[in-house]
């Protein structure tokens, strides 16, 4: 079984503010250029982004504009994603995304030790006057907590463990407190598979609406 924790991309961010996310996500891919991301989530009627499923097609979708279309057979639009059909179908994308493609800098600012093993810790992303979020480290279990704005809800489940994991390696002393680091929602398309697997698999299909479809 893949070793999720290879999921996610920090490093460290440049000193400015903000970044585009194109560019930023760029840097973290390692290209200036080429960078091709896409919607990995079923088709939105509010954003008019992601893929539309037939039994014999599946169509590519970005802000109301159909980027390409490929022959898939699929017996249902669960079973599309369970066998990353979408990631075979459009070869040409790079990186995939969930609910968004949110990419920006973030910082721990503090940690706490609670008695019964549980742990509390602050993010805050972009901006050092930024409302802080909240996240609990149980003992044992995946870490939850509140996403930062514009972060596409329940289905960006990619930067949920991201973020997750960015609280795990504070608490680890591998980060810093107060050091700035890089987290992108993008999910190089090699890496796609190491998403689908056992119950964080079982957690994207229900966040993306894919169990009622099955």
């Amino acid at each position: 079984m893949p070793d999720l924790l290879t999921i996610p991309r920090l490093a460290h961010a440049p000193g400015s503010l903000a970044h585009a996310p194109g560019s930023l996500a760029a840097a973290l891919a390692g290209h200036a250029t080429g960078v091709l991301s896409a919607p990995a989530h079923p088709f939105d009627e509010t954003t008019l982004s992601g893929l539309k499923w037939t039994p014999d097609t599946l169509e590519l979708w970005l802000h109301g504009e159909r980027l390409d279309v490929a022959d898939v057979v699929t017996a249902t639009p669960a079973d599309c994603w369970r066998e990353l059909a979408f990631v075979e179908a459009f070869p040409t994308v790079s990186h995939w995304w969930f609910g968004s493609p949110w990419t920006q800098r973030l910082r721990v600012t503090k940690i706490r030790n609670q008695a019964d093993g549980t742990r509390y810790v602050w993010l805050q992303a972009v901006q050092e006057d930024a409302d802080e979020l909240l996240w609990i480290v149980p003992r044992t279990g995946t870490p939850r907590g509140m996403p930062p704005d514009y972060a596409g809800g329940a289905a960006n489940l990619a930067l949920a463990l991201r973020l997750g994991l960015l609280a795990r390696l504070a608490l680890a002393g591998h980060v810093a407190i107060n050091q700035w680091v890089a987290v992108t929602s993008l999910i190089n398309a090699s890496e796609v598979a190491a998403l689908f697997v056992g119950d964080h698999r079982t957690e994207l299909l229900r966040v993306n609406g894919l169990e009622r479809l099955a």
